[in-house]
């Protein structure tokens, strides 16, 4: 796929991904910056945080999708995380990475997108 294709896609699902966790992070803080690359497989995510003056930048690095029995997930390796925020990386990197999350139904089909 052309570069102008991938980018044009990485687009489209970085919206659709932008309006799922917007709903989830309600009461939270918002997203401030959204961008998915899915040739290296990498998100980079700005939370801005309730009580919070400054975003929180997030990057996530080599997730992967699975598909068990029909269940679709998402799972990033030890250390994958990285973010603008020293406690929440180690945070990320010791009680995320290397567990896989469902996706819930209704968007499990647009996981494959994920993955180039």
């Amino acid at each position: 796929m052309g570069h102008w294709l991938n980018s044009l896609k990485d687009t489209a699902l970085a919206a659709g991904v932008r309006k799922f966790l917007g709903s989830r992070l309600e009461g939270y803080g918002r997203i401030t910056q959204l961008k998915i690359d899915t040739q290296i497989r990498q998100i980079e995510l700005g939370l801005l945080l309730e009580g919070e003056s400054a975003p929180v930048e997030v990057v996530l690095r080599n997730y992967a999708i699975a598909d068990q029995a029909g269940v679709v997930s998402i799972s990033a390796p030890t250390g994958a995380f990285t973010t603008s925020r020293a406690w929440l990386t180690t945070l990320l990197n010791a009680q995320v990475a290397g567990r896989q999350f469902v996706i819930p139904e209704p968007y499990a089909k647009y996981a494959w997108s994920l993955v180039g």
